[in-house]
């Protein structure tokens, strides 16, 4: 895959969360927001397949290590609790009450971020391979 077809497919989704995809937690995440994202203008993308590790290569993010969600807005990436804050704004009521979050500096987010992500495997655990949407949340996966 190109960087042309990554920054294509960035402008043709305006929003787009790479996860880990062998993590229970980050797929669990996903199945929230597929839950609770009712204009249905988020797309996902484990950062495992072709497609996540060329558009993570197309923001000059590395393939290889998966500490963070990276959330994708009109072609910016957004990282650990930024990232978590901005989902949270494309969610039914009341979770966009939680972007308040946001005025708490940075360095305390990103700590309690990094903390649960560096324990995600051990805390919820891990799959062999990257999850199987259904079919109605496959819908939204980008491939």
């Amino acid at each position: 895959m190109t960087s042309d077809l990554a920054k294509t497919l960035i402008e043709k989704h305006k929003h787009i969360l790479l996860f880990d995809g062998i993590c229970h937690l980050c797929s669990r995440n996903v199945q929230f927001i597929f839950k609770y994202n009712k204009t249905t203008n988020i797309m996902f993308c484990p950062v495992q397949s072709n497609t996540g590790k060329c558009i993570l290569q197309h923001f000059g993010l590395p393939i290889d290590q998966h500490e963070s969600v990276v959330f994708i807005e009109n072609g910016q990436a957004l990282l650990k609790s930024d990232a978590v804050i901005r989902i949270w704004k494309h969610l039914t009521f009341p979770w966009p009450m939680l972007t308040l979050a946001r005025f708490c500096p940075t360095f305390i987010r990103d700590t309690i971020y990094l903390s649960i992500a560096s324990n995600r495997y051990h805390w919820f655990g891990k799959r062999d391979a990257c999850m199987m949407p259904d079919s109605e949340l496959a819908k939204r996966f980008i491939s």
